[in-house]
């Protein structure tokens, strides 16, 4: 049995040596007139030596460096419940997790004048200087809320545990991130 397959070709009104070279994305328009061919265009615009996309991931990286946190644990009671992280880039996460205002995951900003005041503070307060944990025995009371925090100023990062019998320049510290966290407009972040 034979099999016949017929072509027939679309006629388009223009002829195929009459279409219009395509401009190239991301040429300077300046650079694209009538007498240049797609060719020379590319031919006379330099490459980038630095991958613009891996520059901006680097600097993104920078960004997401983790400066300060306080975190706030549960205890029998109802104690407010909470962690809040500050970023080198001022975005500040905040796990709002029992008996908070905001209870759930929010975003907001903070300026380079709150970042050099909250590292400021530390240093005041001789937040480096400071033990790990406190009580300094290292006798934790289960029923009592723990306050971490952390703060991380160039090289120097230290991070604290305080369950009780805290010195007064921390608890200073601690109210003044709290007080600091509460200033800020938060916005909800909406998981996809």
């Amino acid at each position: 049995m034979a099999c016949c397959v017929c072509i027939q070709a679309c006629k388009t009104s223009k002829d195929i040596s009459e279409t219009t070279i395509p401009k190239p994305v991301g040429v300077d328009p300046a650079l694209i007139n009538s007498s240049l061919s797609y060719a020379d265009v590319t031919t006379t615009v330099e490459e980038p030596t630095i991958d613009p996309l891996l520059e901006l991931e680097a600097t993104d990286a920078a960004s997401r460096i983790l400066i300060a946190s306080m975190q706030r644990t549960s205890c029998y009671g109802k104690c407010p419940e909470f962690e809040a992280k500050v970023f080198g880039n001022g975005l500040v996460l905040y796990d709002g997790k029992a008996h908070v205002a905001r209870e759930g995951l929010y975003e907001a900003y903070v300026l380079q004048a709150q970042i050099d005041s909250l590292m400021s503070q530390a240093e005041q307060l001789s937040y480096f200087d400071m033990a790990q944990k406190y009580p300094k025995s290292g006798y934790i009371m289960g029923e009592l809320p723990s306050t971490i925090t952390y703060v991380k100023q160039g090289a120097k990062e230290h991070k604290i545990t305080n369950n009780h019998n805290a010195p007064k320049s921390l608890q200073k510290y601690e109210a003044y991130f709290e007080t600091l966290l509460d200033e800020l407009d938060w916005r909800p972040v909406i998981e996809h």
